[in-house]
């Protein structure tokens, strides 16, 4: 950790926000994504795809950053490498998996900060046809939630601007991928808990 790119300096904006959306949704992604990136875009965070950039510049932007938000996944490992120094640091959880918690881990330890876990998941759909992988789910997050923690951490100002997708905008999402998307039995079961109905209606096995 003290080697790591030592002549890498830091270069960047002091608030970026880690995007999957341009990974496409085989490797996992968020579902409204980009509703995500307009909120957080709008309170001056720079929209970074670190798959596009060299690792230089990667660093660099990890290291000048004062406040990241930032989806769970594999850049957060680079960014513990680079230790940034009096970084603020919220990940947005996109599934249910110890993976997470590892990457928490990873980072707190590199950078003896611990992050903010933003733990918003509503229903994790996955990939018809295929073994249920939460790595290649597409969560569906409660937006509302987010921008309220985030919020409340002082990472944004506006909360109140962030709205849910609704069940159509969450149909046309799943729609727009050109493959079939399931719920497992459980997710259905709470559904129509909270819906009040009380119905499984269940049919797959998942």
């Amino acid at each position: 950790a003290d080697r790591f790119a030592r002549d890498v300096a830091p270069d960047g904006p002091e608030r970026l926000y880690v995007s999957r959306s341009a990974l496409g949704f085989a490797k996992g992604s968020i579902l409204g994504e980009t509703r995500m990136e307009e909120r957080l875009a709008e309170e001056g965070y720079e929209i970074f795809h670190p798959q596009a950039h060299s690792m230089e510049t990667q660093v660099a932007r990890y290291r000048a950053a004062r406040q990241v938000v930032a989806t769970d996944g594999s850049a957060l490992h680079l960014l513990a490498m680079a230790r940034p120094a009096g970084q603020r640091l919220a990940i947005v959880a996109r599934r249910q998996s110890s993976a997470v918690e590892l990457l928490i881990r990873h980072v707190s330890s590199f950078t003896g900060a611990d992050p903010l876990l933003v733990d918003a998941l509503r229903r994790s759909w996955f990939p018809d046809g295929r073994k249920a992988n939460k790595r290649h789910a597409l969560g569906e997050l409660d937006l509302a939630a987010v921008g309220r923690q985030l919020e409340a951490a002082g990472l944004i100002g506006n909360g109140a601007a962030w709205t849910n997708l609704s069940e159509d905008e969450v149909q046309a999402a799943l729609a727009s991928t050109g493959q079939g998307w399931h719920l497992k039995r459980w997710q259905k079961r709470r559904d129509a808990a909270v819906a009040g109905d009380g119905e499984d209606g269940a049919s797959d096995a998942a």
